[in-house]
């Protein structure tokens, strides 16, 4: 026997509809065994199994019990019962294994230039204002679709980026805590940002959060400023250096700040109550302003130790108009004490050595009349 149009049918249906094509044993047989197919309504009223039925619907994890009443007869196999006994449903655990495992939607580009470049993890108005921040550091367009994002290493709840998301060069792309459900912690967190592939592409640890302060990439390129920082096989140095800090005004979806590494000497202090500056000399030559509010340097300390002729290497962000919001000092070196103006010495030498003459001269004579009266007395 055979079964016919069995296209629709499940895996565990097909197998256990497959006892069709064996050949009925004779003492069974009523009547000659010959091809038959399971039509959509038996000659006898029951329930049989068709591509379009219930049963053919269940998923493959189901089983199928068919209680069999067969009748060769007519050529139709009836199915007068069947009934439907579900697997064992799945753990809430495996199926949140399953839920976090699973790629959710159609796998996007692989690239290494994908980077963290911001966050905020302990916003003013509170956790719900997290966000995530990264950027397109490549020249190349790159789709994030089943990439992963996660703050434990293992990946226990990542968040999975959808499809949608695409980033083309030096794009940057926010992830809100309300999105990814996300926690960053005030205390000490990291972040982890993995492929389709499941390979790592970046991370950042961060430790005590501050608050209202965002966590970002910044760059700061030293101020070229002769042979200071001239390599020793004479080629132009770095003057680069990359670095995570921590900055007071965030800058979602936009360039971080830049930093210089400033080496200036100290002209004069000036500006008001509200105001401070210090008008300086960069080492290249050049003239510039430094402004400082009271968070950098308290004014009166600035007053006492920081003087004309003193050396300042200061981080400053340079602003429009070339003058500079100053960051922080990194070294303070007072001027050289003043030289002291004393007298010559070869003045000194002379009067001194004419003292000793005048001295020797009125001696010999004193000297020849006590010898020339020893002399007389023996």
């Amino acid at each position: 026997m055979t079964v016919a149009d069995d296209g629709g049918l499940t895996d565990v249906q097909r197998t256990q509809v497959q006892v069709l094509n064996e050949p009925l044993p004779a003492a069974e047989a009523k009547g000659t065994t010959q091809p038959c197919t399971v039509p959509a309504k038996s000659a006898s009223g029951g329930t049989n199994i068709s591509p379009t039925s219930e049963a053919a619907m269940q998923p493959l994890h189901a089983v199928i019990e068919l209680r069999l009443s067969m009748d060769t007869s007519d050529g139709v196999i009836s199915f007068p019962t069947a009934s439907v006994v579900p697997s064992k449903p799945e753990s809430s655990k495996q199926a949140k294994k399953s839920r976090t495992s699973k790629k959710e939607y159609t796998n996007g580009g692989l690239s290494q230039a994908i980077r963290f470049t911001e966050l905020l993890p302990k916003p003013n108005e509170g956790a719900d204002a997290e966000w995530i921040e990264i950027i397109n550091a490549g020249n190349k367009t790159v789709n994030l679709g089943n990439w992963m994002l996660a703050d434990t290493a293992k990946q226990k709840s990542p968040y999975i980026i959808p499809d949608a998301v695409t980033l083309a060069p030096g794009q940057f792309y926010i992830f809100k805590r309300s999105d990814t459900k996300i926690s960053l912690n005030d205390s000490e967190d990291s972040l982890f940002l993995y492929d389709y592939n499941d390979r790592l592409i970046d991370q950042i640890t961060y430790a005590k959060a501050k608050k209202g302060h965002s966590y970002a990439l910044i760059t700061t390129s030293q101020q070229a400023d002769g042979e200071r920082f001239a390599s020793a096989n004479g080629a132009p140095p770095d003057r680069t250096k990359i670095s995570w800090e921590w900055i007071e005004t965030p800058t979602p979806g936009a360039p971080n700040p830049s930093y210089e590494l400033l080496h200036a000497t100290v002209d004069a202090l000036t500006g008001g109550a509200e105001e401070h500056a210090l008008d300086v000399t960069l080492a290249g030559g050049e003239d510039a302003i430094l402004f400082f509010d009271d968070s950098v340097i308290d004014p009166e300390i600035a007053e006492l130790g920081i003087g004309p002729g003193t050396f300042l290497e200061a981080i400053a962000q340079q602003n429009i108009d070339s003058t500079y919001e100053l960051e922080r000092i990194q070294s303070v070196t007072p001027p050289a004490p003043p030289e002291v103006k004393t007298k010559s010495n070869k003045m000194i030498w002379i009067v001194s050595g004419l003292l000793l003459l005048t001295l020797i001269i009125n001696l010999v004579p004193v000297a020849k009349k006590l010898l020339q009266k020893r002399r007389e007395n023996s």
